[in-house]
């Protein structure tokens, strides 16, 4: 959850106006009194987001992309490593758009956001970082790429430090960062005494635990 949302303390701010996926779930979360919430996103965001100038530099970086795979000046390999990265988010945005979101918790759509990655990745490394016309973007996408690790990190750190004394903790997550967050959380299961279920797994174990005539 951005910093437009909260205070540097942690608590929230209730004159918000902005229409976003954020602003909808925590105005509907916020109606059931049974629940607390707890930003555990940096605090920082969108100020680095800013410093790196990350959606203009995205947006300009597909548009030049695009022109070179238009004007077809890229080589048959440079031409193949884009392409498969851009199938891999459309294969992402298809799964979105067919399964409405029902689907997005689930070792299906995990494995689509790591193929999307790895293949992007690909895309900085072979081809970004060597193009003499797109090279100029290689710093941006490093930057980026730090900023996203570092981000990630302080997010399951803030997390572990927010679900203190708590039995039952709900983490909601953007889609992108779901596969990660996950994996890291599992990974300090042992060393903080907790158990990290998928959403699912939990449902599956309160039906267990509750008497049949209260279902």
């Amino acid at each position: 959850m951005s910093d437009e949302f909260y205070t540097e303390s942690g608590e929230l701010k209730k004159a918000r106006n902005i229409e976003s996926q954020e602003d909808y779930a925590l105005n509907k979360y916020e109606k059931l009194k049974t629940i607390q919430i707890k930003p555990y996103d940096i605090y920082n965001r969108q100020e680095q987001i800013k410093n790196i100038q990350l959606f203009k530099n995205y947006k300009d970086l597909f548009t030049d992309i695009n022109k070179l795979l238009k004007k077809k000046a890229l080589s048959d390999n440079e031409t193949k490593i884009i392409n498969d990265a851009y199938e891999a988010m459309k294969k992402r945005d298809r799964f979105i758009r067919r399964n409405k979101c029902k689907r997005i918790n689930s070792i299906e759509f995990d494995n689509m956001i790591i193929e999307k990655e790895e293949k992007w990745n690909r895309v900085i490394k072979e081809v970004i970082q060597n193009n003499e016309i797109l090279k100029k973007y290689y710093k941006f996408c490093i930057a980026d790429a730090v900023f996203w690790n570092e981000r990630t990190t302080a997010m399951v750190q803030n997390i572990l430090n927010k679900s203190k004394n708590e039995r039952t903790v709900a983490v909601l997550a953007g889609a992108e960062h779901r596969p990660e967050l996950f994996m890291l959380l599992k990974l300090k299961e042992k060393a903080n005494d907790i158990k990290i279920l998928e959403y699912w797994e939990y449902l599956e174990k309160v039906r267990n635990l509750t008497p049949a005539s209260t279902l």
